[in-house]
């Protein structure tokens, strides 16, 4: 267990969709550059960049990823490695990830409860929505969270 050091090299969105349309898995840019998207401009230098994925799917994301990655537990202000097969959960909901072998921080993946089809807001689980209504996609294709949810989780701490 280690204490987060925040050494980020960022992927970029492109890079961020290469990677996780080759998954058969939901995902979504959220955070900052989800704002961005929206926007179709960007607002601001972004530090790092995260994606949500389903709970439901988060060893299907190890299982593509560990050939190339390594993936750590964010928790209480340390990083724990997540071992191969390890099903995380519901205090598990921060991922962070890096090419093996190297030192920075490549991407963040958060993950997301839901139930029968629906989003369910961690903080306050009477605040739910059809998984069909949080997203929405760039021209390019990009699968990003509405505004309203993003502001929801930023505002929401």
């Amino acid at each position: 267990m280690s204490e987060i050091k925040e050494i980020w090299k960022p992927l970029s969105v492109k890079e961020i969709q290469y990677i996780f349309d080759q998954m058969s898995l939901h995902w979504w840019i959220a955070g900052g550059w989800a704002l961005d998207l929206h926007l179709n401009r960007i607002t601001r230098e972004h530090d790092d960049i995260d994606v949500l994925i389903l709970r439901s799917e988060h060893l299907l994301l190890q299982k593509y990823l560990s050939a190339d990655w390594k993936g750590y537990k964010a928790f209480k202000g340390k990083l724990i490695p997540w071992n191969m097969y390890e099903k995380l959960d519901n205090q598990f909901d921060n991922l962070w990830f890096k090419k093996k072998e190297e030192s920075t921080w490549a991407f963040q993946v958060m993950i997301i409860d839901c139930e029968n089809d629906y989003w369910i807001y961690k903080r306050n689980g009477t605040i739910k929505r059809e998984l069909t209504y949080i997203d929405l996609k760039t021209s390019e294709g990009v699968p990003y969270i509405k505004p309203e949810i993003q502001l929801l989780y930023k505002g929401g701490s």
